[in-house]
Parts: structure tokens; sequence; C-alpha cells
């Protein structure tokens, strides 16, 4: 674990400047606008990138140093932060450079991801996936944790361009990290031979024959997308236009709900790194989709910073647990050479529809849920009326709507017994790669 620690270390501190220049800037958008629209657009242009671009990306991370891939991917990061920096600081940034930064971002994502995750699949004992997954959930939600703090701060006190120039300086730390180890190179598994025989186009299509021979695993995954259709609709993208809306703008009440999504993210993350994931990783899948649907759910439908922080951290806390149970069930099902195609096939057919589900939810919020709760509505009762009660109901309804399409997991034998119904891949430990 010390070469990953060292990893972890670099990315933790990366990941905190990174997140106080885009609180930043969500900030600065949303006061150019005033529309929801605005940051669901950044989020719809970023996630679709990274999955239309994935089934190349997949096979050149299979085909590339891991190593490599994941220090372009940081440095082509933070080439975007350097291009805002100057467009900034000449006065002419505008709405539409944020979404080109996060078509570029998306890229980037499309290629960081499956290295990252393949790499730690040589790095590590299958026993320690959830493990790493745990100390990478305290990573990124450690950044929720002090990122609105410090970004309050630094626009208190320091001027945009600053806030960026930090987060250049963090980027370092990321590089020098993966500088400082040695990643084992997987060993080739018959899987991979035979996935490599043809021509390019038939590594493309790899990854989506092997899911889809496995009803386990193509059951899994049509599950996932559901939920992520569903709470995409009406998802964590909604909340920081909806308690502006509701507050009157109160950073500080949108920044102790952003704290609150890092405690439970934090927590979980502590959770797993001391314990791992449950015995039976699918259920861990299932009751985790349930309880963050409902938590979103649980934060439209409230209207104090109380109920939001508990809705928050409960939401934080399950994904967690979520991601973390699917992603070591992967991990020790696929073997490690062929989990760039795999894996960025899996996420594909998982989130497909996800960022077309975030570009209609701000519509959505603007055009239909809005102005269906001001003045009055037969939903009063549950969310309120005024600014931000449409997109509150918006969070109910479709957050309640995924936390049931977590629970089809147990409607099916394919996927209720998927823990048992798939071996184990056969690739030693990093012990025996050393």
């Amino acid at each position: 674990m010390r070469a990953f620690v060292v990893i972890w270390i670099g990315q933790f501190l990366s990941r905190v400047g990174s997140f106080v220049t885009g609180f930043a800037l969500a900030i600065w958008a949303f006061d150019q606008t005033n529309m929801a629209t605005t940051l669901t657009t950044i989020s719809f242009l970023a996630w679709g990138t990274s999955i239309i671009s994935s089934p190349f990306t997949g096979v050149l991370v299979d085909r590339w140093n891991r190593k490599l891939t994941m220090m372009i991917s940081d440095l082509a990061a933070a080439a975007t932060t350097v291009g805002l920096l100057i467009l900034y600081s000449t006065g002419n940034l505008q709405i539409w450079h944020l979404w080109v930064q996060a078509v570029i971002l998306g890229v980037a994502d499309s290629f960081q991801w499956p290295a990252f995750s393949a790499a730690i699949s040589t790095m590590l004992k299958k026993t320690d996936y959830g493990r790493a997954y745990g100390l990478n959930g305290i990573a990124e939600n450690s950044t929720i944790i002090f990122g609105p703090p410090l970004a309050a701060a630094a626009l208190a006190v320091l001027s945009l361009e600053t806030i960026m120039a930090i987060d250049l300086a963090t980027f370092v730390f990321a590089i020098g990290g993966i500088l400082l180890v040695t990643i084992p190179a997987a060993q080739v598994s018959a899987e991979g031979k035979e996935s490599r025989e043809g021509r390019f186009r038939d590594e493309l299509t790899y990854g989506w024959r092997y899911i889809v021979s496995r009803p386990t695993l193509l059951g899994l995954q049509l599950i996932i997308l559901a939920y992520v259709t569903l709470s995409s609709l009406g998802g964590s993208d909604l909340a920081t236009p909806m308690i502006l809306a509701r507050t009157d703008g109160d950073t500080v009440a949108l920044g102790i709900t952003q704290m609150a999504f890092g405690l439970g993210g934090v927590s979980v993350g502590a959770l797993l790194g001391a314990r791992g994931t449950p015995k039976n990783r699918p259920n861990g899948l299932f009751l985790g989709i349930f309880g963050q649907c409902m938590g979103l759910a649980l934060i439209g439908m409230g209207r104090s910073t109380a109920v939001w922080m508990i809705g928050a951290f409960c939401s934080s806390f399950s994904v967690g647990v979520a991601l973390a149970s699917n992603q070591a069930y992967w991990q020790s099902k696929v073997p490690p050479d062929i989990q760039g195609k795999v894996f960025t096939m899996r996420r594909m057919i998982a989130q497909i529809a996800g960022p077309i589900a975030v570009l209609m939810a701000g519509p959505l919020a603007d055009r239909v849920f809005e102005p269906a709760t001001v003045g009055g509505g037969p939903f009063n009762w549950l969310v309120g009326s005024g600014p931000g009660s449409g997109m509150g109901l918006q969070m109910v309804i479709f957050g309640t709507a995924g936390a049931l399409a977590g629970l089809c997991g147990y409607l099916f034998k394919a996927t209720r017994e998927a823990e048992a119904s798939l071996p184990d891949h056969s690739q030693p430990g990093p012990d025996k790669l050393s």
C-alpha cells in the first residue's frame, strides 16, 4: 500500500486546489446568468465527452504505459486552468470557455480513470481493493469539506486569478507522486491475448462483447444505467442552484451543505479503508444506490440548512458504499490487462444516458418545475413554494425513482447472485509481480 499512498497524497493535494477553483468558477458562472442550465451544461459536456471518447481511450490505456497515461491526463487538466487564468486576467473569460474546459477535462478523465483503476489492480492485492477505494473516497470528499470554506475565505481576500494560480501549483504534487512510484505491468491473460487479435476496431468492441457474453455483468450495468439516468435528472447538480435560489444566494448555506457531502464521503472512506467492502459486494451496490437517492430526495424536501446537511451526508455516505462495492467487484472479476477496454465500456453502458439527463435537468428545472411551484401548487406541503421549490420537487421525484431502480437488483437472479456466479480472475497479487 505504500506506493499507492504516495499517489494518494499527491492526488489529494491536487484535488483540494481544483475543488476550490471549481467552486469559485461555479459561483462566478451562476452570477453571470442566474440559471441552473449554466451549471448543468458544464456537467453535461464533461461527462458526455468522457463517455463518447471512452471506447478509444480504453484500448489505448491497455496498450500504453499506465503511469505515463496518468501523468499526461494531469498535465492536460493543468493546461485548461492555465488557459482560464489567462482569459480571466485579460478580462476575456466567458461562459463558453468553461464549456471548452469541460470537454478537455472529459477526455482527460476518460484516460485517467481506467488507467488508475487498472494500476490499482496490479499494485494491490484483491483484498485491498476496497481499502484503496475507501482512501480515494477520503481524498475526494476531504476536498468537499475543506474546499467550500477555503473557497469562501479565498474569495473574500484573494482574486480568482490567485486562486487558479494556487490550483496550478498543486498539480506538481499529483504528477510528482506518480513519478515517485513503480506501477507493475499486468501479466498477459488468455482474454488479453484474445482482445489483441484482429484490427483496432475489433479491440474497440471487445469490452462490449466481454460484458454482453456475461449476463451477470450486463445485468449489473443495466441497473446502474437506470439509476444513473433517473438520479441525474434530479441529482446533486441541482442542489447548488436550488440552495442558492432558496436562500437568496447564501453561499454560507451552500458551503455548509457541500461540507456535509464531504463528511459523508470521508466517513464512509474511513470505514472502507479500515474494513473494506461488504463481503457480498452487489448487496453493497444495491443498498448504496437506495441510500444515496433517498438522501437526494431529502435534500429536495428540505427548507433549512440542517435538513440539507442530513440529506447530503446520507447521500454521500451511501454512494461511497455503492461505488466501492461495484469497483472492487469488477477489479476482482476482470483480468487487469483488459480492464482498460472493459472498464471504459462498462462505464459507457452505465452512463450513456446520464449526460443527456443532466442536460435535460436544467431546462426541466427552469421551464417546468420552477414555474409549476411558484405561487402555490399541490406539492407545497412537500417542497414549499417560491424560488427553488421546483428544483426541490424535481430532486424528490427522480431521487425516489432512482432508489427504486437500485432495489431492482434483488428482482433478478443474475444480479442477486452476482457475487457467486462469476469467479475471480487468477492473476497474482503484487507480491508475485515485484
